[in-house]
C-alpha cells in the first residue's frame, strides 16, 4: 500500500514537474529549463563519487548514492516534459476527425505510461530502483572475495536479509555500512587476499 502511494506521488510530481519544465522550454525561461538538468548532473556525479568511495569509506559511500536519485527523477521530468510538448506541438486542430484526435491522444497516452512504467515501475517503490538496488550492486561489486565467507561483513555487503534489516532500505544500508567500516577500520575478517601489502585500509 505504501508503495503505491509512492508511486502514485512520484509519478504525479514528475508530471506536473514535466509540465512546468515543457512551459518554461516553451517561453524561453532558461534559469528554469537548467535547473532540472543541473539537478540530474549533480544527483548522477554524486552516485558516481559514492561509488568510489564504497571501498574505503563505506559510510559516506552511502550518503552521496542516495542523492544519486536525483539523477533518474529529474531526467524523468525532463522526459514528462519532452513528451508534453511533442503532444503539443502535433495536437490536432479544430479541424482534425475524431479519429485523429484519438490517434494523438492514444499515441501520447502510450508513450508517457511507457515511461511511467520503466522509470517509476508498477509494483514496487521507485527508491528502490533508484536507490537500494544501485547501492547494493555497488556494495557487491566492491567487497566481492574482500571478507571472508559468512562473517558480519561479508553477510552485510551481500546478503539480503542482515541482522533485524530486509534488503536495502535507507536504515538496512547504513547498518550495513557501519559494520563494514568497522571490519576496514579494525582490519577484522578481511581474507588474506585484501590484506596483503596494503596495510589495512583507511577508516570509514
Amino acid at each position: 500500500m505504501k508503495a503505491t502511494i509512492l508511486n502514485a506521488a512520484t509519478t504525479f510530481a514528475i508530471a506536473v514537474l514535466g509540465a512546468g519544465w515543457a512551459y518554461a522550454l516553451y517561453k524561453a525561461i532558461w534559469v528554469a529549463v537548467a535547473i532540472p538538468i543541473a539537478l540530474a548532473a549533480i544527483g548522477h556525479a554524486l552516485f558516481l563519487a559514492g561509488k568510489r568511495k564504497v571501498s574505503t569509506t563505506p559510510k559516506t559511500s552511502v550518503w552521496m548514492m542516495e542523492w544519486g536519485f536525483l539523477g533518474p527523477f529529474f531526467l524523468a521530468v525532463i522526459g514528462a516534459g519532452v513528451i508534453i510538448l511533442v503532444a503539443a506541438k502535433f495536437a490536432p486542430g479544430e479541424k482534425a476527425t475524431p479519429e485523429e484526435k484519438g490517434i494523438i491522444t492514444a499515441a501520447s497516452g502510450a508513450v508517457v505510461a511507457a515511461i511511467a512504467t520503466v522509470l517509476v515501475g508498477k509494483s514496487e517503490s521507485p527508491w528502490v530502483n533508484w536507490v537500494d538496488s544501485r547501492v547494493s550492486q555497488a556494495f557487491v561489486k566492491a567487497f566481492t572475495r574482500r571478507f571472508a565467507p559468512g562473517s558480519a561483513p561479508q553477510l552485510a555487503a551481500h546478503s539480503s536479509h542482515f541482522g533485524e534489516h530486509e534488503g536495502w532500505g535507507r536504515k538496512a544500508r547504513r547498518a550495513r555500512a557501519e559494520v563494514i567500516a568497522d571490519a576496514l577500520q579494525n582490519g577484522t575478517d578481511l581474507l588474506p587476499a585484501a590484506t596483503s601489502g596494503q596495510g589495512g585500509s583507511p577508516p570509514a
